[in-house]
């Protein structure tokens, strides 16, 4: 897995239903394991708790 500084670029979560899917290149992401993701598109991996933090933190900054 890439630097989890980084991991979360790119990545954004869209609701569907009740549940969070992350999103990256416009693509819903693949659930590989317990909390982590893979890029249907490009292969980049993340933790889902990598994302919620780098969103919560651009809300906060906007």
């Amino acid at each position: 897995m890439s630097d989890t500084t980084n991991a979360a670029t790119g990545w954004t979560l869209t609701v569907l239903g009740t549940e969070q899917i992350p999103t990256h290149c416009r693509r819903f992401a693949y659930d590989l394991d317990l909390g982590e993701w893979e890029c249907a598109a490009c292969d980049d991996v993340a933790h889902i708790r990598d994302i919620r933090a780098a969103n919560t933190r651009s809300e906060q900054a906007g």
